[in-house]
């Protein structure tokens, strides 16, 4: 019997640990069963508390089990139902519903690998009639959970007033990274790839890893909107400062400090790639990948660093945040703004400027000047307003409005990819993709409220909804684009429009997030 201290295990959290002896003269199949038998009783446990509603925290996915199901009462302090009918909170509120539902162990992952208990799914995926890309590929990616997907889910959560949901996916992170401070950019849930031994083809992405650490530190700022003192009292929230700076640090090893260097000040990618390459046997795309350091140094994800650097220094009052996060703004300043285009290019390299135009680029990048001495410069935050609608679209087949990811340029960076997947338009253009993207467009959507345009948010968030599904999720695209885009319900498009609608309900959050 053993008991850990941290990550810490719970009761309430009902983790339980049971001895089941069975006869010696039973077989080993017949003992098997048994113990199957009695875990399904477990799986059907249902929590009642003191609101009327039961909630089932995993649906029986085994034959009818001999036992009754197991019932554990505990006082869960959760928000209220609003009572209204109003569209955004009905959406709100199915959107939430569906980020729980995706924690494992649930239907899909009924046993996780035991360190990734409480992680989120990153899809949605139909097995026994698969419509996309995602579903058909169901055996490898069912059960991944990418670690940007948690970190926006947490947010979600916490937004709602689920600490202890929030707080579960913050102690999954704890057990998940590894001792440099460091996280893979995914995990699958039933196995434990990527670990310390088992990281073949694994990558690491530092914006993935800073949204991480923003997620906690947002936490953190607000449970102390709630209770100003309870980082005085908590001693598990003093921990969870400690765990992102942790993260920060490890961030900060690939900031570039060579300042005759055009990346100096920003941080590069992390390490590993995935690159698709033409595999000459069957003249189809396959991805390849290629380890070592990622040299590029992508604007979003310094965006992502930027804002974890900026809470950590609130939080903590450490100069050296201040300082680092002061460095990566002269630089995305002097050499990721694009005076032409009227917002931040794509990214930076050791030689030259990736002035490739990203839709993240011009909304983050808006949420980021927004940020700046209160957002005073307001001509450029006017012209990155008239930037983002560079990529407003309407999808013809699904009559949603919205936002794509690029405006132009190949839809794939290699014209040979390009030609191989659109074989009959070998140079197709994003002008000529019409698709919209949640995730995108409900990050417009932030970028309108905080810059206090709040009926254009509202505008954008009415159809995103059109985009949710009978289950709650909201769908990643409206169509497929290979490798890049899938019309599946997504946690990245869930959270996001579980974040804007409840920053549009309360200023408060609006206000907290990439303050």
């Amino acid at each position: 019997w053993y008991i850990w201290p941290s990550p810490k295990r719970e009761v309430s959290e009902g983790t339980l640990l049971f001895r089941i002896s069975v006869e010696g003269d039973v077989s080993e199949e017949k003992a098997e069963s048994v113990l199957i038998d009695f875990m399904e009783g477990l799986l059907n446990l249902t929590v009642t508390g003191k609101q009327p509603k039961t909630i089932v925290s995993a649906k029986r996915i085994l034959p009818p089990s001999s036992l009754p199901p197991v019932v554990a009462k505990v006082d869960r302090k959760h928000p209220k139902n609003s009572g209204t009918n109003h569209p955004f909170v009905d959406a709100k509120e199915k959107v939430i519903a569906w980020i729980l539902e995706q924690r494992v162990p649930n239907a899909i992952v009924r046993l996780p690998q035991i360190d990734r208990r409480y992680l989120l799914l990153s899809y949605e995926l139909n097995r026994d009639h698969p419509k996309t890309e995602n579903d058909k590929s169901y055996r490898y990616i069912f059960s991944r959970s990418a670690i940007y997907d948690n970190a926006i889910g947490l947010i979600a959560l916490s937004q709602a007033g689920y600490f202890r949901e929030a707080e579960a996916i913050i102690d999954a992170f704890e057990r998940v990274i590894q001792g440099d401070g460091r996280f893979w950019f995914s995990y699958n849930t039933h196995d434990d790839w990527p670990s310390k031994w088992n990281h073949d083809e694994a990558i690491i992405r530092n914006g993935a890893s800073a949204w991480a650490g923003y997620a906690i530190t947002y936490h953190l700022r607000r449970r102390l909107l709630e209770d100003p003192e309870i980082l005085n009292r908590d001693e598990n929230l003093k921990h969870y400062v400690k765990m992102a700076k942790t993260i920060a640090d490890a961030i900060l090893e690939d900031q570039v400090l060579d300042s005759k260097d055009l990346r100096y000040g920003l941080v590069t990618g992390g390490e590993g790639a995935h690159a698709m390459v033409k595999d000459e046997k069957t003249n189809r795309v396959i991805e390849k990948f290629h380890a070592g350091k990622v040299e590029w140094a992508s604007v979003e994800h310094n965006l992502d660093i930027f804002f974890l650097l900026k809470n950590l220094w609130i939080l903590t009052g450490e100069k050296k945040y201040k300082e680092a996060a002061a460095l990566m703004k002269e630089a995305l300043e002097a050499r990721a703004w694009n005076k032409g285009e009227g917002q931040y290019n794509r990214g930076v390299r050791k030689g030259d400027i990736d002035t490739s135009q990203a839709l993240d680029c011009a909304s983050w990048g808006l949420l980021f000047a927004l940020s700046l001495e209160g957002g005073r410069d307001q001509a450029k935050v006017e012209r990155l307003v008239s930037a983002m609608e560079r990529y407003a679209i309407i999808d013809p087949l699904q009559k949603i409005r919205g936002y794509r990811p690029y405006y132009r340029g190949y839809v794939y960076d290699e014209l040979e990819i390009n030609r191989l997947i659109y074989p009959h338009k070998p140079d197709k253009s994003w002008s000529e993709i019409e698709m919209v993207w949640s995730e995108g467009s409900l990050g417009v959507a932030m970028a309108y409220l905080k810059a206090g345009k709040i009926d254009k948010a509202k505008e954008i968030i009415s159809e995103m909804i059109k985009m949710q599904t009978s289950s709650g999720g909201i769908l990643y695209s409206t169509r497929e684009v290979p490798f890049q885009f899938s019309p599946s319900p997504s946690m990245a498009g869930s959270a996001w429009l579980a974040m804007t609608i409840q920053a549009l309900e309360d200023p408060r959050l609006r206000q907290l997030f990439w303050e």
